[in-house]
């Protein structure tokens, strides 16, 4: 009966070692080109993202103000920015400007 116990044990750690262990391989980013993503580090909890392929649109405010862009995909992770609509007063950057991971 103790052997059993034991053997029991050892199956049911070694499940739960291989269950926490992390994920290794590459990550794929393809899920970005088609997501809603909600900001969780600014004091606006109405604010989020929608990207859909190319189109690139930002709501804050309750959607009281937003920012729209056009992504330009260069692989599965990266893309280049290019704002076209921007109504957030005082916002640093204006319609034209490119931003890329590097700028950001």
């Amino acid at each position: 009966m103790k052997l059993i116990k034991t053997i029991l044990l050892v199956i049911f750690v070694s499940f739960q070692t291989t269950s926490f262990s992390q994920n290794t391989g590459k990550e794929s980013c393809k899920i970005l080109r088609d997501c809603r993503l909600k900001y969780l580090d600014i004091e606006d909890t109405t604010s989020y993202v929608i990207i859909k392929d190319t189109a690139h649109i930002e709501y804050h405010d309750a959607g009281k103000y937003y920012i729209r862009s056009t992504l330009k995909w260069l692989n599965d992770c990266d893309y280049d920015m290019t704002m076209t609509e921007i109504t957030i007063p005082g916002f640093p950057f204006h319609p034209g400007d490119i931003r890329d991971e590097e700028t950001l």
